[in-house]
């Protein structure tokens, strides 16, 4: 089964990355932003916490509370609308921080589909960058981080090196899975078996 990966445009060249600000999602509640002891702006995304029991106001509230009692840092901002996600998306200098686990397989394709051949820079949990591993170089166009301790390997990230916006091509990305299963089906058809002797297949 071919990795789900986004469709986009090939990048007409790949640009050098400064980095301005962070882009985080949040997964289940606003405390999360406290684990973060980052000394650059961040912008949680907490569209996630948003359902029938809570609304944007109430979020909004509540997050102004954390600043106003400084459990929260005054260059930490809560964003809560799909068009300002795209906004930001659009900016230069956004590190998109996709490391945490939770989330889902969807949830990080969309992320990529969005973040992938702008002016940004992601940045991968260890697990998430062996899909395509051949691809990412962690300090050149990404970062990629230990998915146990992925909170505190964020802080530590050297944002003023020399680095990539983190861009592909769809042949770079395609052409080696492509190959790999043309091998295998070639080596399946020249064994003389079917999926009800499958136990014969050598591969």
């Amino acid at each position: 089964v071919l990795p789900a990966f986004l469709k986009k445009e090939n990048p007409v060249r790949k640009s050098a990355f400064k980095h301005d600000a962070f882009l985080i999602p949040l997964s289940q509640k606003l405390e999360e932003a406290f684990d973060f002891n980052i000394n650059s702006t961040v912008y949680f995304d907490g569209r996630k916490l948003l359902n029938k029991k809570t609304n944007s106001i109430q979020l909004r509230k509540k997050w102004n509370d954390l600043v106003g009692q400084r459990s929260i840092k005054d260059d930490y901002h809560l964003i809560l609308s799909d068009n300002k996600i795209k906004e930001l998306i659009e900016e230069p200098g956004v590190s998109v921080v996709l490391a945490d686990s939770s989330l889902s397989h969807t949830e990080f394709t969309s992320w990529l589909s969005l973040a992938l051949n702008k002016n940004n820079l992601v940045i991968l949990n260890e697990y998430q960058a062996t899909g395509f591993s051949s691809y990412w170089t962690s300090g050149r166009n990404c970062f990629v981080v230990p998915v146990q301790s992925w909170v505190n390997s964020i802080a530590e990230l050297d944002m003023n090196r020399e680095l990539t916006c983190t861009t592909y091509k769809a042949s770079e990305l395609f052409e080696p899975v492509v190959n790999e299963l043309s091998r295998l089906y070639s080596k399946l058809s020249q064994q003389k078996t079917t999926l009800l002797t499958s136990r014969s297949v050598k591969l």
